[in-house]
């Protein structure tokens, strides 16, 4: 899995997900998640630029796949900036001047020009080079205008190091521009060597002052986030350029540069996200710190009130330990409220169907973890979403055909009584047969008794709940029909007071006091330690897009309706059901063909692949195999007896093309004149037609 998929913590771009958040939003939360989209935009030019000078410099027989995938991931992140800049117009003008906003406009309208003329090739590189950087320019002076334009002094200086890392990154990305144009023709522009020492000095500049004023945790991240292969082939790759530019003859293929080249940017950008992380967490403290003041009215209403709350016993999202107390997720952000107000509560224990009756009947005022529904918002107030929690089915272990919701049309689903969830199931799927319970335990019971096929409920708390009480035979699948819905605090109509008490404190909140309540209570979900970001990536729901081998039989295989099936397919399916992550396989006809699909970023996953020299510095890969198999040498029966790869000398041999073989003996036996295939079945007729005498292939599918 390439180190893009691994859990970054991108904080604006969610802000906008829903049209009823902004005015939640805070206007320094509108303009750090303006300076992460402009961040964002530009690292995905910055790329757009590498591959425009390569595709330029090879007369486009290099990178035109690369280039096409980069184009749309740029237009992806210019609409995600497009729809800011749109939406908080007023926030937005008084930090960038109604020149700067449309200078950024005409800026994206240019690159459509400027993206014509590169597919055409009727641009040369320094043209190229010099109207992406024009740009990428323009928005970092921007992102460092938005970064000036905090008053308070530990966020600006946070900011401000950001601004330095950008730099930073930019160095960089010109250097990859200059060396994808220079390894990709014989004859060079002078302006490449100019462009190439240019980027080469500033980044060392822009280096020393990143780790001048950067904290002692941040430098610590760089120094071992750059203790990677990738940082010396790229130094080697950058000391074949000095030759060349000198006049000597070299060979290098400029994709390699760039994914190499790539891959040191990504690891810079990984750094970047911590920085800008910091800069979050500061501006929610500033933000408690200058959180309004609740008015006299509200404070009088606090000192006359007791708020009678209702609790269910849901661990371990809001429950009570002895009928008087709450605890939870949502037992502690009410917890929080109530030291910072000093509100007076009284506990209501019931199941969750009777505690939303009394709270429509006005006999209870809050109800501390609720989901939004429009019915229930006619009855009552709802603050802002403070926790989002995945649902998910839960079944008998030996049930193996239920893997989604779809599967359960025309058969029996449990899920209690008052559930928010049960609207959307009638609407969504109206075959699936409800039956409607009194709570958890009633619905675990029913499953395992055979009542009913599965049961609905958030994962989290319904494996809490077989964990706690060392139930067995069940097993989940992660719900990817409906996205994670929010916890929201739902107080009384009747008590607009109370709405706004717990919505100011809720908002005032600090970064690192939500986060310490979520990883209190959510860490140890499905069995494994996840930090914050992990979680975070978790909850955006991403599509993960992985390539397979289509014949690698028993371990997986095509099948005739372009499936994934077959050992490794099951694997991937049990991760898919304990993780929550929607894999979307994406077919190919030959191996080489799915290691093109990563290339071309069509797929961040390889399902199933060899661990070699060459690729580890590129991929990562899980700390253990999935499996291991032997190398078959297949020949002509009594002909060859070999005793491994060392026994080769001189034979006529085949490979799968970019297999683990094909690695493996270009890294050990490269003297070796080999040749390689497409397919298992045009090597298995080589050996029969005596075309060849060894095809080297897995002992998983030699027959």
């Amino acid at each position: 899995m390439r180190p893009l998929l691994f859990f970054i913590l991108f904080f604006s771009l969610q802000l906008f997900a829903n049209e009823n958040t902004s005015n939640s939003l805070t206007e320094a939360d509108i303009k750090l998640s303006l300076i992460s989209a402009m961040s964002e935009t530009v690292h995905s030019l910055q790329q757009e630029r590498g591959a425009s000078c390569g595709y330029i410099s090879s007369d486009a027989t290099k990178f035109k796949e690369k280039l096409k995938a980069i184009t749309s991931k740029s237009d992806e992140k210019i609409k995600v900036l497009q729809t800011i800049l749109d939406k908080e117009q007023s926030i937005v003008a008084k930090s960038l001047s109604e020149e700067n906003q449309a200078a950024l406009n005409q800026t994206f309208e240019q690159l459509y020009y400027i993206r014509r003329d590169v597919v055409n090739l009727n641009i040369d590189f320094a043209k190229t080079y010099s109207k992406y950087t024009q740009s990428i320019a323009f928005m970092l002076l921007n992102i460092s205008n938005l970064a000036d334009s905090f008053k308070e002094k530990a966020l600006s200086d946070r900011l401000y190091t950001y601004s330095i890392i950008l730099m930073y990154k930019e160095s960089i990305g010109q250097k990859r521009a200059a060396l994808s144009a220079l390894f990709s023709k014989e004859k060079f522009s002078k302006e490449i060597f100019e462009y190439f020492l240019t980027s080469n000095t500033t980044e060392q500049i822009y280096l020393k002052s990143f780790l001048h004023n950067t904290d002692p945790v941040a430098k610590e991240l760089y120094f071992k986030t750059f203790n990677d292969p990738s940082i010396p082939k790229v130094k080697e790759y950058e000391l074949l350029a000095l030759e060349k530019l000198s006049g000597k003859k070299v060979s290098v293929d400029p994709q390699q540069w760039f994914k190499n080249v790539t891959r040191k940017i990504d690891l810079v950008q990984s750094v970047e996200y911590k920085v800008f992380n910091d800069a979050l967490i500061i501006a929610d403290e500033l933000n408690k710190a200058s959180l309004e003041a609740l008015t006299e009215e509200e404070q009088q209403w606090i000192e006359t009130h007791t708020v009678k709350i209702g609790v269910e016993q849901w661990t371990p999202v809001v429950f009570s330990n002895d009928g008087k107390d709450i605890d939870g997720i949502a037992g502690d952000f009410t917890k929080k409220i109530i030291e910072k107000t000093g509100l007076k509560v009284e506990v209501v224990n019931n199941n969750w169907d009777t505690l939303l009756k009394d709270f429509e009947a006005k006999k209870l005022d809050l109800l501390p973890a609720t989901y939004y529904t429009d019915k229930r918002a006619e009855f009552g107030l709802y603050s802002d979403g403070y926790f989002k929690m995945k649902d998910a089915i839960f079944l008998k272990e030996s049930n193996k055909a239920i893997r989604s919701l779809k599967d359960l049309e025309g058969k029996t689903l449990a899920i209690p009584k008052g559930y928010g969830t049960i609207d959307k199931l009638k609407k969504e799927f109206p075959k699936i047969k409800l039956v409607l319970t009194k709570d958890l335990d009633d619905s675990i019971n029913r499953v395992l008794n055979g009542r009913v096929v599965a049961l609905y409920e958030g994962q989290m708390a319904a494996e809490a709940k077989i964990n706690d009480e060392l139930i067995k035979g069940l097993r989940s699948v992660s719900v990817k029909a409906f996205k994670a819905p929010a916890l929201h605090f739902f107080s009384n109509t009747n008590e607009p007071l109370l709405h706004s008490i717990i919505q100011k404190t809720l908002k005032g909140l600090a970064y690192q006091e939500k986060a310490d309540i979520i990883s209190k209570w959510s860490s140890p979900q499905r069995g494994v330690e996840l930090t914050t970001a992990e979680q975070q990536w978790l909850n955006k729901e991403e599509t993960v897009n992985y390539v397979f081998d289509p014949e690698w039989k028993p371990l997986e295989w095509m099948d005739s309706l372009g499936n994934h099936q077959g050992v490794i397919s099951d694997i991937i399916k049990s991760i898919e059901e304990k993780s929550g992550i929607n894999f979307k396989p994406v077919s190919s006809k030959t191996w080489s063909e799915a290691i093109d699909k990563v290339e071309r970023n069509e797929a961040v996953m390889f399902s199933g692949i060899g661990v070699t020299s060459a690729r580890e510095k590129y991929l990562d890969f899980t700390d253990k195999p999935l499996f291991t198999t032997p190398y078959v040498f297949v020949s002509r029966q009594g002909v060859y007896h070999l005793d491994g790869f060392d026994g080769l000398h001189g034979e006529k041999i085949e490979a799968i093309e970019n297999s683990t073989i094909d690695d493996l003996l270009k890294e050990h036996r490269p003297e070796l004149d080999y040749k390689t295939t497409t397919t298992i079945d045009e090597g298995f007729q080589r050996v029969r037609n005596g075309n060849i005498d060894i095809f080297i292939v897995s002992g998983a599918i030699a027959k």
